[in-house]
């Protein structure tokens, strides 16, 4: 088969710091041990990490995912490790606001970086074209950063059970908090 698997960061956390994967950020014993499993992962076959920082992915209950929590200290580090394996591709959902971000981290590192994510949204038409713009500029610059759009709009199906589309609407938080 032709396979290709990332160590999820958020799998990553979970293995070091338990169930205080969702609830803070890694101490530096912790951020040094998910180092050791990262590069142990890559010198496995691993193509590098992915992870995520977007406000919208949760799980179970609304409990952010692992991944989330990650302090900029901790993706410093994991981006680093991938440079000093020499090999490797960090793949990120975080949004087009950190396109910098990558590009720091490709500066960094010299592996590449790639942005998932970048997708038309009719209430902020320009903010894709922004996105695609400064990965543009980060290129131009010599780096490399990278992004993934999708080729349709995303469309989510949900129930007022699930009601995950306002999740992000500061109105719906007080019927967020009696839901969990």
């Amino acid at each position: 088969p032709n396979v290709a698997a990332y160590c999820g960061h958020s799998a990553l956390r979970t293995w070091v710091m338990h169930e205080d994967a969702t609830k803070r950020a890694a101490s530096d014993d912790e951020v040094a041990e998910m180092k050791t499993v990262l590069r142990g992962a890559l010198d496995a076959g691993a193509i590098g990490l992915s992870t995520s920082t977007f406000s919208g992915h949760n799980g179970a209950d609304g409990v952010p995912m692992p991944s989330r929590l990650a302090d900029e200290r901790e993706m410093r580090a994991l981006a680093a490790t991938l440079g000093e394996a020499g090999k490797g591709i960090l793949i990120s959902s975080q949004g087009a606001k950190d396109v910098a971000f990558a590009e720091s981290l490709a500066a960094e590192t010299g592996r590449p970086m790639l942005l998932t994510g970048i997708v038309h949204n009719p209430a902020m038409p320009e903010t894709c074209f922004a996105e695609i713009a400064a990965v543009n500029a980060a290129q131009a610059r010599g780096l490399p950063v990278y992004a993934q759009v999708a080729c349709q709009p995303i469309t989510l199906i949900f129930t007022l059970t699930s009601p995950y589309p306002f999740e992000q609407l500061k109105a719906w938080q007080p019927a967020f908090a009696v839901y969990q």
